[in-house]
C-alpha cells in the first residue's frame, strides 16, 4: 500500500489571509451557483430537479 500523506510540507496563514480566502471562496461559490442556475427560469417548474 502506498501512502500519499506527507507530514512535512504545510501552509501557515495569518488570520487576515484566512479571512481573505474565506471571502474569496464564498464569492466563488455564489458565482458558481448563479452560473448553474442562469437558465432555470426557462425550465418548467415540473421538470426541475427536486420538483
Amino acid at each position: 500500500m502506498i501512502s500519499y500523506w506527507e507530514e512535512g510540507p504545510y501552509y501557515d496563514f495569518a488570520q487576515a489571509e484566512i479571512e481573505e480566502l474565506e471571502t474569496a471562496t464564498a464569492t466563488l461559490n455564489t458565482m458558481c451557483i448563479k452560473a448553474g442556475n442562469w437558465d432555470s427560469p426557462a425550465v418548467p417548474p415540473a421538470h426541475r430537479a427536486g420538483a
